[in-house]
This record gives C-alpha cells, sequence and structure tokens, in this order.
C-alpha cells in the first residue's frame, strides 16, 4: 500500500479529528459539565493557585487568570517562550504555585528559551504591583527539542520541586545520569539540589538533582497530597501508555522497556494499557483529594488520568489499582486539576487543536439544564445549505426544540438544525433552541442568519504540487491565493494558513494559524518521536471575501521514504533509536529523519567472545544518521577474540622472577580437608572448568564441577556458608555455561547443593565471593553476573540458602559488562561491606555498599559515592578485594587491572577513601606484579596464611611462557615499592595459558 494510499484512508479519521464535539461528554450519572472559559490558544497546563484562581499557560508565553468561573482580559505574566517551527511541543509548557504563595508570591514556570534550544523552570515573584520578569530565579535548564519536552511541576508534601522532564527525542540519553533527559527531577524550592536525593553521591553538579530515571514523555504527573504518593503519567511510542508509581532511584526502562516488563532492573508500570492501532497519548494526572468533596465518597482518594487522542477520562483506586471508565467523548484533554470547589476541572484542545477551553465537571444529580455550547449567527450564500448546533448540559433527559422567529419548528429537536438551500427570503430570521428537563428549562441565544446573493471565494494553490515529497530536515516552499468572483484577487490579509503534523492518527501543529502571508517556506523538523512512515503535513488554508464568505481547502504533503535494512552476525545485539531490536529488520523510514543505531560492544556466543570491529558504512559502534533517500543495508560485523589477541604486545625480556625465587612444579595432589587459608585456582578462559585448591605451601585438591558436561571456564572460591566444621568450595560457571552455582564440601569434595541464580537462558558466566554480611557466623553467598549481564548481585544467606539481597552494583543496569564483587568491612563497624567493580568494557568505576543496610525495602545504601580505581578512560575492567592490609581494623581496597590492562595492583586506604567521598585515593601501594608491557591484566584475592599480622595478597597473572600466582606480603608494601614475594606457582598446564582466576 502506497503512502497516498494510507493518506486517503485515514483522512475521514482525520477530519473527524478536527472537528469541534457537538454532543456532550459521556458521564456518570449525576455530574455534569460546565463550560468555564473558551477560545483560548492553545493552552497546555494549568494550575489552582492558594489564592483560588486558576491560572492557565498558552504556549505563546502567555498565562491566563480565571477568578470565579470568568477569564479575565488582563495576563498575569508573559514570558518569550521559543517555538522552533512553532512545532507543538514546545513554549510556555507548566506552571506551579507555591504552597506558601500567599506570603512569598513565589510560582514556577516551565517554558523554552527564546532561541528554542533549551527547556527552563525558573521561579518567579508576585506582588501586589504585578510580577516583574526581573524577578526570575533559573532553577534548570536542559537541551529541547521539537517533541517530548514534558513540563509537569508539582510540589510534595516533603516541600521538594519535583519536575518531570522529556527524553526530548535523544533516546540514548535517558539511561545516563550525566544528562537530564526522560527524568524526574527533584529540588528545593530555592533551586538547591535536596543531599538525600538518590543519586547525589554518584554525580556531580546539576545531574544530583536525578530523583528517577527511565522515561520517555511524562508530560504530567500527579503526587497525593497526603500520603505522598506519585503517580507518572508516561507517553509510549507504539506500544502502551503507562502509570508509573513514583520511588526515589527508580528506573522506569525507556527506552530499553515501554510497558509491563519482568526485567528486573526496570520498574513495571502500576496500570498501563496496550495500543490496537494508533492514536494514544496518556495526558492529565490528579488525585482526587479536594478541601471539600463534590464527588461521591467513592472517588474521593481517586487517581483520574485522561488520553489526549482517545478523549477520555478513567479513574484509578490507589490502594486495589483497579481502574473504571469516568467520561468520554470529552474534548481532547491536556491537563487535569481538582478545584477549591470539589469539581474536577479538564483543560482540552477544541477543533484544530490551537483552541482550547477549560470544562468543569462537578456532581449535581437534579442539575437543570445550560448551554454549554450556544447557536452562532451564520452568513450564507444563496442555495447553500445552513447548520446550526447547540449543546445542553444538566441532569436528567434533555429535550430540544428550535424555533424560528420565536415560533416552533416542527419535528426540530435535535442539538443540531439543518436548513437546506436557503434563499434572500431567509436572510434575517432569527433562531433559538429552548432545552427542558424534568429539572428545569433554559433558552439559547438568538442566532441570525445572513443570506447573500454572493459567490464565495476560491483558492488556487500554486505549491506545494500534488506529487511533491517532503525530506526530513528541509525546507517546504508554498504560495496560494485568494479568488472572488466579485473582488477578483483577494488581498494577503484576507488569507490564513496553518500547517499540522499527522502521525498515525495523531495531529500536531507545526505552523500556528497565519494572517497576511500567501507565500514563503517553512522547515520540516529532523528528529521526531514519531519514526514509522505513515506521517505526513496538511497545510490549511483558509479565506475570506468583503462580505465575509469564507472558503478553505488543504494540501497535503507525503514523505519521501526508503527502506532500511539492519543485519548483524549474531541476532539481538543492535539498538535503533535505544531500543533493542532483533536483527535481521527491515523498515520504512522517512528520508532525512534522524535515527541512532547501536552495536554492543562485546558478546559471548556458545562459549566464545566477539568484539564488534565496525558497521558496514564505516560507522562506530553507535553513531546517528538521516534516513537515506535509497533502499539501504546497514551491518554490524564482530569478529572472535582469541589468545593471541588478548596477548598480542611483546613482554619485558627480564623474566619478573628471580631464579632463586621457590617455584613450585605443578602436580597432582592428594585430596585433603580445606582451611580458611586456602584459595581457588580456575582457568580465565580456556575448554576447562576444572577447580584447583592451594594453600600457601602448594595444591591441595581438585574438583571437576557441573559433572564435567561444562567444557568452559569456571569460577570459584571457598567460604563456611553451611555450618560445617570445613568450609565448602563454591563454583559457577563462566562464559558460556549456564547461571549455576555449585557447593562442594571442603572434606569430601562431593557436591552438596546446586542453585540456579539468575535466568536460565544467561549464559554470560558469573561472578562468586563469600563473607558473614550478617554477622552470625556464616559466610553468604555473592553472585554478580559476567560479561554480557547487567551488573546485578544477588546474595545468598548462609545456612537458608534464601536470596536476602537483589541489586545492580552499578548504577548502569544498560551496561553489558557484568560486575566483580568483595566483601569486608570498609568503615570499622564490625560489619562485612560490599565493594563493586565493572567488568570487562566499563570503566574502572567502583561503588561501596554499607553491608548494615543490606537488608533495606530500598536495596543496600553507599557508603560514598562511586569512583574510578584507575583511569576513567580504561575499559578492561577491574578485579577487586578487600583486605586489612596495614591492620588498622578497616579493610583496604584492592584492585588489579582487568585482561588488555598491564599486570597493575593498586591498593588504597579504606579510612582515606571514606573520609575523602573518594576524591582523595592516595595509594598504600601501586605497583606492576610482573612484565610491564603484558596485557593479561592480574587477578586479585585475599588470604592470611600465616595467622600472623595482617593478611597476604593472592595476584594471579602470565608472562610470555607461563601463567603464575605469586603470594605477596603487604607489610612490605609502599607507594611505589616492589613486593615482597614468598611464593610463586607456575601453570605449564595448557589450559591455563591465557591466565588464571583466583578466589
Amino acid at each position: 500500500m502506497t503512502h497516498l494510499d494510507n493518506c486517503l484512508i485515514g483522512r475521514s479519521k482525520q477530519l473527524e479529528l478536527l472537528e469541534a464535539r457537538i454532543a456532550p461528554a459521556v458521564l456518570p450519572p449525576g455530574f455534569v459539565e460546565e463550560l468555564i472559559a473558551d477560545n483560548l490558544l492553545s493552552p497546555i497546563a494549568m494550575d489552582f493557585a492558594p489564592d483560588g484562581r486558576l491560572y492557565v499557560t498558552e504556549q505563546s508565553g502567555t498565562v491566563r487568570v480565571i477568578d470565579n468561573g470568568v477569564l479575565l482580559p488582563e495576563l498575569f505574566i508573559t514570558v518569550e517562550a521559543g517555538t522552533a517551527s512553532e512545532f507543538g511541543e514546545q513554549g510556555l509548557l507548566g506552571i506551579k504555585f507555591h504552597p506558601d504563595y500567599l506570603e512569598n508570591g513565589h510560582f514556577y514556570l516551565y517554558y523554552t528559551t527564546p532561541d528554542s534550544t533549551l527547556n527552563r523552570v525558573s521561579r518567579f515573584t508576585a506582588t501586589e504591583s504585578g510580577v516583574e520578569l526581573s524577578s526570575e530565579l533559573v532553577i534548570v535548564e536542559y537541551p529541547s527539542a521539537t517533541s517530548h519536552n514534558a513540563g509537569g511541576l508539582h510540589f510534595g508534601p516533603d516541600g521538594k520541586l519535583y519536575i518531570a522532564t522529556g527524553d526530548a527525542v535523544r533516546e540514548n540519553t535517558v539511561q545516563s545520569l550525566t544528562a537530564l533527559n526522560g527524568k524526574m527531577l527533584r529540588f528545593n524550592p530555592d533551586g538547591t539540589i535536596p543531599e538525600d536525593n538518590p543519586f547525589y553521591t554518584q554525580t556531580t553538579g546539576i545531574h544530583r538533582s536525578i530523583w528517577a530515571t527511565g522515561l520517555r514523555n511524562p508530560f504530567t504527573f500527579a503526587i497525593h497530597p497526603e500520603t505522598g504518593v506519585m503517580f507518572i503519567n508516561d507517553v509510549g511510542l507504539v506500544a502502551y501508555e503507562e502509570v508509573n508509581q513514583g520511588f526515589p532511584g527508580a528506573n522506569y526502562g525507556w527506552p530499553l522497556s515501554e510497558g509491563p516488563t519482568t526485567d528486573p532492573r526496570f520498574i513495571s508500570p502500576i496500570y498501563s494499557y496496550a495500543h490496537v492501532g494508533t492514536g494514544y497519548s496518556i495526558a492529565g494526572a490528579a488525585f482526587y483529594v479536594p478541601p471539600v468533596a463534590n464527588f461521591p465518597q467513592e472517588y474521593v482518594g481517586d487517581y483520574f488520568f485522561g488520553d489526549f487522542l482517545l478523549r477520555f477520562l478513567k479513574r484509578m483506586d490507589p490502594v486495589t489499582g483497579e481502574v473504571t471508565d469516568f467520561a468520554t467523548e470529552l474534548d481532547y484533554p491536556v491537563d487535569l486539576d481538582v478545584g477549591p470547589d470539589g469539581a474536577l476541572y479538564y483543560l482540552g484542545r477544541t477543533g484544530d487543536l490551537t483552541r482550547g477551553r477549560v470544562i468543569r465537571i462537578g456532581y449535581d444529580p437534579e442539575a437543570p439544564p445550560s448551554l454549554f455550547s450556544e447557536p452562532e449567527d451564520v452568513l450564507a450564500s444563496v442555495s447553500e445549505s445552513v447548520t446550526l448546533t447547540a449543546q445542553g448540559v444538566g441532569a436528567g433527559t434533555l429535550s430540544y426544540q428550535w424555533q424560528r422567529n420565536g415560533v416552533d419548528l416542527p419535528g426540530e429537536t435535535n442539538p443540531t438544525l439543518v436548513l437546506g438551500s436557503v434563499g434572500l427570503a431567509d436572510s434575517g430570521a432569527e433562531f433559538q433552541v429552548v432545552i427542558t428537563s424534568e429539572f428545569g428549562i433554559v433558552t439559547s441565544r438568538v442566532a441570525t442568519l445572513t443570506v447573500l446573493d454572493n459567490a464565495r471565494p476560491t483558492i488556487e494553490i500554486e505549491s506545494p504540487a500534488l506529487s511533491q515529497r517532503f525530506v526530513a530536515g528541509e525546507t517546504i516552499e508554498f504560495a496560494f491565493q485568494g479568488l472572488d468572483v466579485e473582488d477578483g484577487v483577494l488581498d494577503p490579509s484576507q488569507v490564513t494558513y496553518r500547517v499540522d503534523y499527522h502521525t498515525g492518527a495523531a495531529v500536531r501543529p507545526l505552523v500556528l494559524p497565519r494572517t497576511g502571508v500567501t507565500s514563503g517556506e517553512f522547515t520540516i523538523p529532523d528528529r521526531s518521536p514519531y519514526k514509522t512512515a505513515d506521517v505526513f503535513f496538511r497545510i490549511h488554508i483558509s479565506v475570506v471575501d468583503s462580505v465575509g464568505l469564507t472558503a478553505t481547502t488543504f494540501r497535503d504533503i507525503l514523505p519521501q521514504t526508503a527502506m532500511i535494512t539492519v543485519e548483524s552476525d549474531f541476532p539481538g545485539t543492535i539498538r535503533l533509536d535505544g531500543q533493542p531490536i532483533v536483527t535481521p529488520l527491515v523498515f520504512e523510514g522517512v528520508s532525512g529523519l534522524q535515527r541512532s543505531l547501536e552495536a554492543l560492544p562485546e558478546i559471548i556466543v556458545e562459549g566464545e567472545r566477539y568484539r564488534f570491529t565496525g558497521w558496514s558504512n564505516g560507522a562506530n559502534q553507535f553513531f546517528e544518521f538521516p534516513t537515506p533517500l535509497e533502499d539501504t543495508t546497514l551491518r554490524a560485523t564482530y569478529e572472535r577474540v582469541t589468545a593471541e589477541d588478548e596477548d598480542s604486545l611483546p613482554t619485558d625480556p627480564t623474566d619478573p622472577a628471580d631464579p632463586t625465587d621457590p617455584i613450585t612444579s605443578f602436580q597432582d595432589g592428594p585430596q585433603r580437608p580445606l582451611t580458611q587459608r586456602t584459595f581457588a585456582v580456575t582457568a580465565l578462559a580456556g575448554i576447562s572448568a576444572e577447580v584447583r585448591l592451594f594453600d600457601a605451601t602448594g595444591e591441595i585438591g581438585r574438583i571437576i564441577p557441573f559433572s564435567g558436561d561444562f567444557a568452559g571456564p569456571s569460577r570459584a572460591t571457598t567460604g563456611f556458608v553451611l555450618g560445617n566444621s570445613d568450609p565448602e568450595v563454591l563454583v559457577v560457571a563462566g562464559a558460556g555455561g549456564g547461571p549455576i552455582l555449585e557447593i562442594y564440601s571442603g572434606t569430601t569434595f562431593q557436591r552438596l547443593e546446586s542453585l540456579l541464580v539468575f535466568e536460565d537462558s544467561f549464559r554470560g558466566g558469573l561472578y562468586v565471593t563469600t563473607g558473614d554480611l550478617t554477622g552470625d557466623g556464616l559466610d553468604e553467598i555473592v553472585v554478580s553476573a559476567d560479561f554480557g549481564g547487567g551488573p546485578r548481585i544477588r546474595i545468598y544467606e548462609g545456612g537458608s540458602l534464601q536470596v536476602i539481597a537483589d541489586f545492580f552494583g552499578i548504577d548502569d543496569p544498560d551496561f553489558r559488562g557484568g560486575a566483580r564483587v568483595a566483601v569486608g568491612d570498609l568503615n570499622g563497624d564490625g560489619i562485612v561491606d560490599l565493594m563493586v567493580a565493572a567488568g570487562p568494557t566499563g570503566g574502572p568505576r567502583i561503588a561501596l555498599f554499607d553491608g548494615s543496610t543490606l537488608r533495606s525495602p530500598d536495596g543496600p545504601v553507599k557508603l560514598i559515592g562511586d569512583f574510578f580505581a584507575f583511569e576513567p578512560e580504561l575499559r578492561d575492567g577491574t578485579y577487586p578485594a578487600l583486605g586489612d592490609l596495614n591492620d588498622d581494623g578497616s579493610a583496604d581496597l584492592i584492585f588489579g587491572a582487568g585482561p588488555g590492562g598491564g599486570p597493575r595492583v593498586l591498593v588504597l586506604d579504606a579510612a582515606r577513601v571514606l573520609q575523602s567521598g573518594g576524591t582523595e585515593l592516595l595509594p598504600l601501594a601501586n605497583f606492576f606484579n610482573g612484565d610491564i608491557n603484558s596485557r593479561s591484566g592480574i587477578r586479585v584475592a585475599v588470604r592470611d596464611f600465616d595467622g600472623v599480622d595482617s593478611p597476604e595478597l593472592v595476584l594471579a597473572s602470565r608472562d610470555e611462557t607461563s601463567a603464575y600466582i605469586d603470594l605477596v606480603q603487604p607489610l612490605t608494601l609502599s607507594e611505589n615499592g616492589e613486593p615482597n614475594r614468598i611464593n610463586r606457582f607456575r601453570f605449564e598446564d595448557p589450559n591455563f595459558q591465557d591466565g588464571i582466576f583466583v578466589g
């Protein structure tokens, strides 16, 4: 089907959309509408001030005032609000009055800056003499776009100002804590940032205002004035509209998730409704908690929300989550508020969507009829048909009776009166309608019909041509004129045009109505939240002749499109506009529209590691591009990472091991019970899952885990997790294996337990460590995802093996390098804490968690903000360990560089790190354990082999000939000194030639 076919099929729907409604809204019995204010220009938001007056924002930058049901002619304030290309989602977007407005005069506006580049929230101060623009205090600014700028503002019971921001059609920034797009922000009323914001210690500057993330376009939200419960309406793309409950630190998933989700990284909506076809846009939010209730008691406390395109209002019981219909066939609602009189007010768009009105919905089961809209005077030409309409509201059944010149017209008992083929004899006739019900009667104003023996004007369109197609980002030239039999060519002052942007069943104004222009140009935006190709722009033109007769027409401009094919060597490795897709994907795109593609940097397939090498067009891993004019294929290519790739750099000719060092031949040893001084050794990569167990003198046993069925690397450690006298051995599969944890006896080496840690489909591998996090004498088991998984941490209680914590250790759940965890008492309070390090492809980012908050309902609390152990630009991951190396009562931080980095070991004093908040990272030790040119990285562990003074370091690395483990005494460490090695074990086995993991 061609675009023209799509357009023609949808045209009747579009024409219906642009008509003002005639019939009353469908409301529950006893509820009635009342028109409060009409003819507002592109209204978008409203708020009741503490003085009881209602303030309405118009996108052009003006704030209108409604006092006691009357729209005042005087403006409250006018700000210079930018509307690039006059697109429908910029301008003055939000307003909120300070709870103490009567005392301090403060109110807040959310608007686009005059140059249309930024969205800004500012505080202004009103005085008895008015509002001075010089009183403006800028609270926050962030980049604007032609769409998705959000605009909601509310105060919570905590006295803080909450601000909703849209993704600004830059979906890839939403999951980042270094961008304000797609967030809920939280400020003090004076613009400072509360220190208890959830990301305060993890971010800097204005980004500390972030309170929640993962939102697309949270255009409206509401906060319960008593409980503080926040419900956020998030406008969806093509799948779902969402109502999300606001939580500090929450991530709602966009653009990685839309609608209900089971992904543990994201908060699922408390309510969502799926798209069936097109035309959905959730808008309007209010808790019905009035000072005096007008609605029946069953409505008190309910949450009301609407849909702009579906023209409904629904209500939700916040306790049960039950959602029921409330009103349908409304104007196009954009905002809701509860008035001091207990009625529900909604702000709706009408007609061509550039006009709007405020409507009051109240409860009055005996309301007499009243006029919601009245018949207007009509000017017609001879032989034309004429239509008059009136809309009554009120309780009971309404009856209509039209009158001509005060006499009833037989059979004319509908809200609409149609007069066929009027003549000059009808000119001057007066029409009115009488509306009655069992509760009263009302008569409309008199509408006068004027009939002229004069032809209507016509419209001639020179450009754009019917065949013209648009390319996003380009300009469209237009030229047209009005013609009249009596007047000739009409003056430009008699011509008005506007441009609408049609996306599916939705319509947005691009160019607001302009009079006096008959030629010119406008620019098609090159960014849009609506990515599909069923779009077009419609130029509406209207003219009026010298006697007042009018004519209208329109010209549609359809898109030029191309078929885009996205391929990759492996499915599921690509994101289009920030959203995961399965390749190959073929889609039709609007030429010129900006899109983005991103490939995962590395993946693991059937145990093999693959690295992204490039796009077929030569682009980097992430790139933005205008949709081409011609059909195009874009392919992401990967290559397998081999051992030669990992160790491609030359080594120092000097062997780091002194010939006199005690080098132990690695041979099979007898199996004997383990002690707390034992450490586990596994291959870093390769085809062997074998676990080898060591103490300070050599190997003491071997275990073949997973019944020998897994031919891949494993990770292992030891710990007292089941209450036995000897420690157990805990083994997890590495890359390519399932998320299985096996526990073996330290006495018999027999398997005791097996746990499925994460989803069975995950094959990225795991890491494991142990430590007594609960202080009961048993070690807890701490498992984290390896490369290919998010930085998810799951903790099992010692003894019961029940999950007691499940959270993301790095505040970037989109990250797919996994995480590594170490445990130890960081702050010397006698409670074991957690240190989390980012895995492969991640920077050396470190997070420290307070063990005493492990069982907190909101997850463990960080001791300080995140910091980088090594240079931030490194992307090799970090291996962490914790141990009290300087004997000061707190576990010091020990880091080894990941594969791809040198064998660098860094030791930081925990007390100094915590005291400085992670800003002073002066090392206790900083050295290379081996060949400085090696790129195998180094794995680190801590064990107390002699039971005297501080524990020792276990360091695993490799050189040109073999892998090896060094045991190092910490008391001899200095900031730049060489370590004192007490033993070294070499591994000649081919399975260990890619390196060693120790745990």
